[in-house]
């Protein structure tokens, strides 16, 4: 039986920070609820160890934008912005990245990531060595969460290969941080099938990259098979 194979390729933001440790001392104060789109949070960093926790669902598909601003330069909080899925666990961080130590600008983090399911998103808002507060540097937080504008960036938009080999290769690029790429082949015997990704990263001389690529298997009914 012929059988329709969909591949979905997509960026992964490598973890720009590894600091900030466990967050199993997070705040007792409770889950804060952020609304999409809504006008921008303002809270504080009120006490050595204080930790602010977030909430937001992310019910449809796109680039989830996370956004917290700072007070003023050379302020004495360093805001350090974790993001997980499901529960703030360890094992469950997806992305942290803070301002720099004591910065001569407002600090202004930006933190994107690609939502390809309904997910219940936490973050995190702590000074960066949990060692600095204050009741006098307020900082902002919001989210919004916009549509992707890839022309073939769910599976029902896949990009068809036709045959096999070099001669049916397909080219793509990562073109926006939380570009997603779908790719479909039919498989008409069965047997074993080998699908090869060619990625080619600029070389700007540093030998280093920020895209990770995401490979994802799905079959016709768009259940996954391997990643």
């Amino acid at each position: 039986m012929k059988k329709v194979i969909c591949i979905f390729i997509f960026i992964l933001m490598l973890a720009g920070c590894g600091s900030g440790g466990s967050e199993s001392d997070s705040d007792s104060g409770g889950v804060r609820e952020l609304q999409l789109g809504a006008e921008p949070v303002a809270e504080t960093i009120g006490s050595e160890q204080d930790v602010d926790v977030y909430h937001v669902r992310a019910n449809t598909n796109g680039i989830l934008s996370i956004t917290c601003d700072g007070y003023a330069p050379y302020q004495k909080v360093d805001l350090l912005v974790t993001v997980y899925e499901d529960e703030v666990a360890d094992e469950n961080r997806l992305f942290a990245d803070h301002a720099a130590e004591g910065g001569a600008v407002t600090p202004e983090i930006d933190i994107n990531l690609v939502i390809d399911e309904p997910k219940d998103i936490y973050i995190t808002v702590r000074d960066l060595k949990d060692d600095e507060a204050s009741l006098e540097e307020p900082y902002h937080i919001s989210v919004n969460l916009s549509a992707s504008v890839g022309d073939n960036d769910d599976l029902l938009n896949a990009t068809p290969i036709s045959g096999f080999g070099s001669e049916a290769a397909v080219e793509e690029q990562i073109d926006y941080v939380g570009d997603v790429d779908c790719f479909a082949f039919s498989a008409p015997n069965e047997g074993v099938y080998g699908i090869n990704v060619d990625y080619s990263p600029y070389d700007d001389g540093t030998n280093k990259t920020k895209v990770a690529l995401i490979v994802k298997l799905y079959d016709p009914n768009g259940d996954l098979i391997q990643s």
